[in-house]
Parts: structure tokens; C-alpha cells; sequence
């Protein structure tokens, strides 16, 4: 019985030495490809994840705001800050004859450049339904008439790392 115990435990602690020594060559490997490609490829990864979401959830966000807000629907303004920022400023209604922008629901800066069209200063606009267009528009003014959407609209979402094209579905 002592035999198979022995055999056993010297069974068992070759093999976790060769575990151990795995992991540390292992995690030796790792911080040496973190150390040299981590500052370029961690930051590529995560922006293009974020750059993307951002402007989806701000849409998602705003067309949510748009159907729930007394069928005045929702503005959302996109226009480019100092820099390399991006400011997004949802309003409660659109700027057409006979409806009225309130003050801004909500402000919030991200760091990249948006575009739609080649312009960094413009509004998608959502209808009570959750519709979407866009259109050069500045607050304080009024369009005409809301703009037809064909399909989709494309958006150019950018940083100094990573340029992506987001979509927004007409409905």
C-alpha cells in the first residue's frame, strides 16, 4: 500500500510540475506578446468594439425615446466637438413647422468622428413610430419637411485606430 501511495504522490507532483512550469512559460509568453503588441492590438480590439456600439446604442436609445414620447418624437443631434470629439444630444420632437424642440434630454461627448453624407453636424430624426431620416440641421432652426429615408441610412463612425460604417434601418 505504501508502494502505490508513493507512486502516486510522485505521479501527481510530476505531472503539476509540468503544469506549473507550462503556466509559467506560459504567462511569461503572454506579457512578453501584451508587452510588445498589447499597445496596439488591446486598443484596436476594444475601439472598434466601442466606436460601433456607441452609435447604435445612441440610435436604439433615441428611437426608444421617440415612441414613448407623447408622439412628438425625438431629434437626435450629432455634431462634432473640438478635436477628434463627437458630441450626441438627444431632444424631445423634431425641428418641423408646428413642433418644438425642448431643451436637451440628453448630452453625452465620444471620442471619434461621426458622418453621414460627409457632414459632422447633423440630426436624425425619429418619428413616433421609431422611423428614422437624417438631415443637415443646427438647433435653433427649423426643416421644411422631414426627409424621405430610402431603406437605411449609413453612418462613417471613426477614430485615429479604426473607421467603421454603422446602419440605421428606416422601419
Amino acid at each position: 500500500m505504501a508502494r502505490r501511495v508513493r507512486a502516486f504522490l510522485r505521479t501527481f507532483f510530476d505531472e503539476r510540475g509540468d503544469l506549473l512550469s507550462n503556466f509559467i512559460i506560459g504567462t511569461i509568453a503572454t506579457v512578453v506578446l501584451m508587452g510588445v503588441g498589447g499597445p496596439f492590438i488591446l486598443p484596436t480590439i476594444l475601439d472598434r468594439a466601442h466606436l460601433a456600439d456607441t452609435l447604435t446604442g445612441q440610435i436604439e436609445h433615441a428611437r426608444a425615446y421617440a415612441v414613448t414620447n407623447s408622439g412628438a418624437g425625438a431629434t437626435l443631434y450629432v455634431n462634432a466637438g473640438s478635436g477628434t470629439t463627437t458630441i450626441f444630444t438627444l431632444y424631445a420632437g423634431r425641428p418641423e413647422p408646428g413642433n418644438s424642440i425642448s431643451a436637451a434630454v440628453t448630452t453625452e461627448p465620444y471620442n471619434g468622428t461621426v458622418s453621414y453624407n460627409g457632414a459632422t453636424q447633423f440630426a436624425i430624426l425619429f418619428s413616433s413610430s421609431g422611423s428614422v431620416s437624417a438631415v443637415a440641421w443646427t438647433p435653433g432652426n427649423t426643416i421644411a419637411a422631414e426627409p424621405a429615408c430610402a431603406g437605411s441610412l449609413t453612418f462613417s463612425v471613426a477614430t485615429a485606430i479604426a473607421t467603421r460604417t454603422v446602419t440605421a434601418q428606416c422601419q
